[in-house]
């Protein structure tokens, strides 16, 4: 039997949505911090005959003793021995002088050693040289920095897509080495409005889950000079195909359907897609599972983001065994802004507002003023227009995260009041979810518990 199934409309999303490349630490990095010329090794060994079913504890003195006589008292033993491992390597870990590691080297139990400083699944890798990923978004902008072609090879042999980017009134935009080919399903909305055939990014969506995917290297990039440093995405060599199936705000499902067609028979090897589908009840009801099912078929991975939903049941979309699901959760590194209290207390919160002015305010106090502690709850909330007759001029002002208005916006409220300066805290029920927002004046968002001590 057959039917035809209704378009399915889906909504874009902000996870990311591609595989994750394992990076291991740089043990050099860390010893960096160690004193004396210390740094970290990793020492493969094999054990002695009659040794190897010894316990953990007879294990760890074993490994203690293959240490150089230099570190042989009890109290440096403890320091520079970091790990014995038991089950995944025979070995251990310890830090070391680069003269200590020369007489390891010479003990007939010492099969490697190493610093490392190198090695690790991404950077021992081609940064996938060679492989080609169909992005299925909003299309992208091409001149963004992340889609140059510097160090990029040409494209494989395998490629028989096609660019439609073409020149405009103002700009010209080309393929190259890095954006390979690039074409538009955004013909016509279900209105029969008629959309450019250009698969140019007109919202961000797009050039944001590509350059995630694989942006090249990008030197000097940095949030209002924080965090400066070379950029790059998981797979910075990577070639991408660029399928342009969503318009502003969501895709249809025949759009989608046309796109994976195309990225097939163009001959990718991976497709990355950042949307989910709405009210899918059955498999064999989502377009999305079933394109994917097709592409796995012919051996193109098929990678989709998780859904901004969660963290609860049944809230993670795209979740058909044969596609890999990817789901975002926080990062190791923090943009901090400290709020600075008059009693000498200091409350650690996120900001990016510029340093270069926020170093103004690092050695001046300002009143602290917290609106609406006489029943006015709009001004506590500091909602648009709220402050209006509060003297907040030239003041910090305590404002409580409220759901009506933006985090942005509550710093443009503080500063059209004449407030110099803003606490962002959040209500009990956000706890200590903050956010690295570019804040129009100097501010801190702070968690509940931050709060509720500075209350």
């Amino acid at each position: 039997m057959c039917g035809v199934l209704p378009i399915r409309k889906f909504i874009l999303l902000f996870t990311i949505a591609f595989m994750f490349h394992v990076s291991l630490a740089q043990e050099g990095e860390v010893a960096s911090l160690s004193q004396n010329n210390l740094q970290t090794y990793i020492v493969y060994v094999h054990k002695p005959e009659g040794l190897h079913s010894m316990q953990s504890e007879s294990l760890h003195r074993w490994y203690q003793s293959l240490l150089p006589v230099t570190t042989a008292s009890t109290e440096h033993q403890q320091q520079r021995l970091l790990y014995s491992y038991r089950h995944v390597v025979t070995g251990f870990a310890a830090r070391l002088t680069g003269e200590e590691v020369k007489a390891m080297e010479k003990k007939e139990e010492v099969l490697s050693m190493g610093l490392h400083p190198e090695k690790g699944f991404w950077k021992k890798s081609n940064f996938d040289k060679g492989v080609i990923i169909g992005v299925m978004d909003t299309g992208v902008l091409p001149d963004h920095p992340s889609f140059r072609d510097e160090g990029m090879s040409p494209p494989p042999d395998r490629w028989k897509g096609r660019c439609d980017f073409k020149q405009t009134a103002n700009r010209t935009f080309v393929c190259n080495k890095k954006i390979i080919g690039a074409r538009s399903f955004q013909v016509y909305d279900n209105l029969l409005h008629s959309f450019s055939a250009q698969p140019v990014d007109e919202i961000g969506h797009g050039t944001h889950t590509a350059s995630t995917a694989a942006g090249n290297f990008v030197r000097g990039a940095n949030l209002y000079n924080n965090a400066n440093g070379t950029a790059s995405g998981v797979a910075p060599h990577a070639h991408f195909a660029i399928y342009q199936v969503c318009s502003l705000d969501e895709c249809s499902s025949t759009d989608v359907l046309a796109g994976f067609d195309a990225a097939v028979e163009d001959g990718v090897d991976v497709i990355s897609i950042s949307m989910t589908s709405l009210n899918v009840g059955q498999l064999f009801e989502d377009s999305i599972a079933l394109a994917a099912f097709s592409a796995m078929q012919r051996g193109i991975f098929v990678v989709c983001s998780a859904g901004n939903s969660g963290p609860s049941s049944n809230s993670a979309y795209n979740a058909a065994p044969w596609i890999l699901t990817v789901g975002a959760s926080t990062i190791d590194r923090n943009i901090i802004a400290t709020a600075r209290l008059g009693n000498g207390d200091e409350f650690d919160g996120e900001s990016i507002f510029p340093p270069n002015s926020t170093k103004r305010l690092n050695s001046k106090l300002f009143p602290l003023v917290q609106p609406g502690i006489n029943g006015q709850m709009l001004s506590q909330n500091c909602n648009n227009g709220s402050l209006k007759d509060i003297n907040v001029k030239g003041k910090a002002v305590f404002c409580e995260r409220g759901m009506e208005v933006s985090r942005l916006d509550q710093g443009k409220v503080v500063k059209a009041a004449g407030g110099a300066a803003m606490l962002l805290v959040n209500q009990e029920q956000k706890g200590f979810t903050t956010y690295t927002d570019p804040h129009v004046l100097p501010a801190s968002h702070l968690s509940s518990a931050a709060g509720l001590n500075i209350r």
